[in-house]
Parts: C-alpha cells; structure tokens; sequence
C-alpha cells in the first residue's frame, strides 16, 4: 500500500518501486501487492524484473521489507515511511540487482569463452541454467559452437572415435544437442531484447552451422529490418553473408539493405562490402541501384583489394549477371597485373565471372593461362571444367593452357 501514493507519480518511479515491492513479496513469502502486480503487468508484463533471481534474491532481500503488523527497524512503523523513502529503498535495491546479475552475467561470460570444444559447452550448459544467461551470453555461445570441435584439452579426443567419419558424426550430433538447447532459449525470448552484435553473431553462427528454426529465423530478420540503423557495418555484413550461406531469400530485409547501404559506404572495410555482395549473390538477390552503386564506389578502390576480394566481387556480379563495365575493367587490369598473388580458386572464379559477363580481357585471361599451367595440382576438376568452359564462352584458345589440362587429367 506504500507504493500507492507513486503509482500516479512518475512512470519510471512508479515501475521501479512496483517491482521490487512486488518481488520482495515473492522472495520473502510475503503478502503480494496486487495494484503494484497489476501496475507491472500493465506496462511489460515480460520486461524481465520479475524474473531476476540467483543473485538478485540476496540483494533484494537485504533492504527489509515493511511486513504488515510488524515494526520495522528503521522506523516505527511501515505507514509512517514516506512513498518517496519507498522509493529511494528500492532504487536501492534495483542497484544492487541489477549489479550482481552484470556481475552472473560476466562470470558466465567467462567460462564461455573459455571453452575450446563442444564437451566443455555442454558442461556449463548443464552446470548454469540458460534462464539466468544474458544476450551476450548466448551469443557468444554460438560462435564458440561453431569454433570448437570434439576433440578434449590435450589432443586426442575420445579413444573410441576410430575414423575421422565417426569423429565427424559425434561432433555433427553433439552441436546439434547444444544447439536446440540454446535455440530452445531463444524462443522464449523477444529479439528486441539482443543487442545488434548478438543479433547478428547468432546470425552467423546459424549460417556456418545450416541450422535452421524457420520462425525463430523470420523473428530475428524483423528485428534486423526494424532497427538497421543501429547495426555497424560488421554486423549488416554477418548478417547479409549469413542468409547467404542459409539461401534464407529475406527480400524485406535484403531490399532494406541495399536501400540502407550506398549512404554508409564510407564506412564498410574491403572484406564487408565482398561479403555483402557474395551474400546477396549466393540468395540470386539482384538490386540493381545497389550493384550500381557499389561497383562504381569500387572501381576505383580496385588496387586497395586483395585476390580473394576481387575474385569473389566478380563472382557475384556473375551470379546477378550484373555487368559493370568500369569495375571489370579495374579489376582485371589489376589482376593481371597481380596474378602471382591468387590462389587456384581465384583464378578460377574470376576467369569464370567474367566469361559468363562475356567480358573479354585479353591480357588477364593470357596471364591466368600463362601462370595456371605449371599450377594444376593445386586445381579442382570444378576449377578446371569452369574456367575451360569460360574460356569457351570467350572464345580464347591458350594452347599451353590446355596441353596442361589435357596432361592433368591422366593423374585425375
């Protein structure tokens, strides 16, 4: 009844007061304050007050509650303490709640990421309820899950663990089991209440491991739509590079990406905007006003790209059919220029974009002729047969190239 006099005072005192009187009654087995209840449930009914616990009850049952018919030792009685004395007790008590849960929360946070495989996720699984575990905690959770493996400190792994099939099968179902736990969680609570790094970790971390709770999913990509302007530039990347890997085709939020980045792209670093592209060419999202966009602010950046970026940048215009004209031909003077920096599946994928955009540029497809022939061994036959077949599109023979394929195949 205390609490009465604020609950028409100042919404934020009136919430705060109303739930510590409310979970003091609940942790000491007092009387509930029905009006303060219904004033709680009014506002957030799921907010999360009422469920702060472990921790929380020792600093919430410090502050003594007023119990009716008692004198309470800070005064002579509890009608006689002012809503405003109600007030600053319970700001009070707030305080030290709210500090001993940061305090679980890091704690958690600890062992997490001290986990370096699945045996070890399990066991604070099983050792800490996941109802006490932050947004961070989940988060980082996922990404340790998709990081570790089976294998125990020390090397090894389990002596039963034959073949690098069962190895493989074991590790496939122990993620599986900790992953459902974790999504089973993450059920239970509202995205709005992630932070947009754990938004978009987790995001990732469903991606690397194609795991795929379709509701849960489209809950997590309203919330990323809803609040874009929030998420950095790394996050936006997870994000578009995951639904990728998902071929989760989110055409609200992708459409709002690429509406939202051309304003940004000062801000992405080289290895984002590739993601980006990559991620929307892998859903066949084609947005012709983004590509436009990101190609030219890219054209000339071309010599600030690595291999990998310039061959995946292309890849994907491929996959969209998109052709540029002044960013292909950035990226092929300068990777013909470099072309003793690119890996087999560089060349391939390059080669194979711009055969498929029919753009033909003589001097890179002399150069990855010239510089693949003595390096086949590294090559997959997919490798081969695409850029064979791109270089067929073009209609460009290179003699010593295909001697060398025609020589590889015998040890295929």
């Amino acid at each position: 009844p205390a609490c009465l006099p604020i609950l028409h005072g100042r919404p934020a005192d009136a919430l705060v007061a109303a739930a510590i009187h409310v979970f003091v009654s609940e942790t000491m087995a007092l009387r509930r304050c029905q009006p303060c209840s219904a004033a709680l449930g009014a506002v957030n009914p799921q907010k999360g007050l009422l469920r702060l616990h472990c921790a929380a009850t020792a600093a919430i049952a410090a502050p003594r509650a007023a119990v009716p018919g008692k004198i309470d030792a800070d005064s002579s009685s509890s009608s006689s303490l002012s809503p405003r004395h109600h007030w600053q007790r319970g700001k009070q008590a707030l305080s030290h709640t709210v500090s001993d849960s940061r305090d679980a929360s890091i704690g958690i946070q600890g062992r997490i990421a001290g986990c370096v495989n699945v045996h070890d996720l399990l066991a604070v699984l099983r050792e800490i309820p996941l109802p006490t575990w932050s947004g961070r905690n989940l988060a980082t959770s996922w990404h340790r899950l998709v990081r570790g493996g089976v294998h125990r400190r020390g090397g090894g792994g389990s002596p039963h663990l034959q073949s690098g099939h069962q190895i493989r099968r074991v590790e496939k179902d122990l993620k599986n089991e900790v992953a459902s736990q974790l999504a089973d969680e993450l059920e239970k609570r509202r995205p709005r209440d992630l932070e947009p790094r754990e938004l978009a970790t987790i995001l990732w971390a469903w991606a690397k491991l194609r795991f795929v709770r379709s509701q849960l999913l489209r809950s997590f990509c309203a919330e990323v739509h809803d609040r874009m302007p929030e998420f950095n530039t790394r996050d936006i990347a997870n994000v578009v590079y995951g639904l990728g890997l998902l071929h989760a085709r989110d055409k609200r939020l992708l459409g709002a990406v690429c509406e939202h980045l051309p304003s940004r792209f000062a801000e992405f670093g080289r290895q984002e905007l590739s993601n980006i592209m990559y991620g929307l060419a892998l859903n066949r999202f084609s947005h012709t006003s983004f590509l436009d966009s990101a190609c030219g602010f890219l054209a000339g950046r071309v010599r600030h790209l690595n291999e990998q970026e310039m061959a995946n940048m292309t890849y994907a215009c491929a996959l969209l059919l998109f052709r540029h004209g002044s960013f292909l031909e950035s990226v092929c003077d300068e990777a013909a220029a470099r072309i003793y920096e690119f890996k087999a599946q560089g060349v391939s994928n390059l080669v194979y974009a711009i055969g498929v955009l029919r753009f033909g540029h003589i001097p890179l497809l002399k150069a990855a002729c010239q510089h693949s022939c003595g390096e086949l061994r590294a090559w997959s036959e997919q490798g081969i047969a695409n850029t064979v077949y791109a270089l067929g599109l073009l209609g460009f023979k290179h003699t010593g190239f295909f001697e060398a394929v025609a020589a590889s195949m015998h040890d295929r």
